[in-house]
């Protein structure tokens, strides 16, 4: 069952990024937290303040940002500057 109300963004907390509600835990964190290989139990003693349900809305808030029709992709490769770096000296 989705929890919109979990996740806020206000501008006066985390400069208006997504966190969880009484919090200044921003959803970026807990996907950063499983990217590094973190379980859900490693999550919740890392951040006693949440739930299991507080992770499940951040994951669910990405999943429904990621549906979006618009989502602009990069390519990662143009992030190589050691040549730009080399030829400006």
């Amino acid at each position: 069952m989705r929890e919109p109300h979990r996740i806020v963004a206000d501008r006066e907390i985390c400069g208006g990024k997504p966190t969880i509600r009484g919090t200044r835990i921003m959803v970026w964190n807990i996907l950063g937290q499983f990217a590094g290989g973190a379980t859900m139990d490693d999550i919740l003693k890392d951040y006693p303040k949440l739930t299991k349900e507080d992770i499940v809305a951040s994951l669910e808030y990405v999943m429904d940002l990621l549906d979006e029709d618009a989502i602009i992709f990069r390519d990662w490769g143009d992030l190589d500057t050691s040549a730009n770096q080399s030829s400006a000296r």
